[in-house]
């Protein structure tokens, strides 16, 4: 008995070499990350940029006259006395309020997987106003479009 495969001639089409494949990912792949960066340079970059061209200058924030004055601002801050005791109070400020929020998380965490009664109640009122705010949103909105 004899048994035959029967096979099909190769395709002619030609594949793409490797650098049109990689020069065509990275096309893509830049067009995919355009819309990040744009998000991160308004939100993240030019605010960070802003804030530190001001700190070179002697504007109050309220008026529009801004006068450059290099590093005298900076002069002052290391010279007050004030500054490391203002230092600690942020320091302070920050630690306490980082341990306090963990601990809050950490007690809400146990209290939604604990077997209590209230375990329900507590979900509730937890996810309350992720509901309660589209809703009133829409009827705002609602109140504001619908005539009479």
């Amino acid at each position: 008995m004899v048994v035959t495969t029967e096979t099909r001639p190769r395709a002619d089409a030609r594949p793409r070499n490797a650098v049109r494949r990689r020069a065509a990912g990275s096309r893509v792949s830049f067009w995919f990350a355009v819309p990040c960066l744009a998000i991160f340079a308004g939100v993240i970059a030019y605010p960070t940029l802003q804030g530190m061209y001001y700190a070179f200058t002697d504007w109050t924030g309220l008026g529009s006259d801004i006068h450059f004055n290099g590093i005298d601002n900076f002069v002052k801050l290391f010279s007050s006395p004030e500054a490391p005791e203002a230092l600690g109070h942020t320091l302070l400020i920050a630690a306490c309020v980082t341990i306090i929020q963990n601990a809050l998380g950490l007690l809400l965490a146990v209290g939604l997987h604990s077997k209590i009664r209230s375990r329900n109640v507590l979900r509730t009122l937890l996810f309350a106003p992720v509901v309660m705010t589209p809703v009133i949103v829409g009827s705002v909105w609602q109140f504001i479009f619908v005539p009479g």
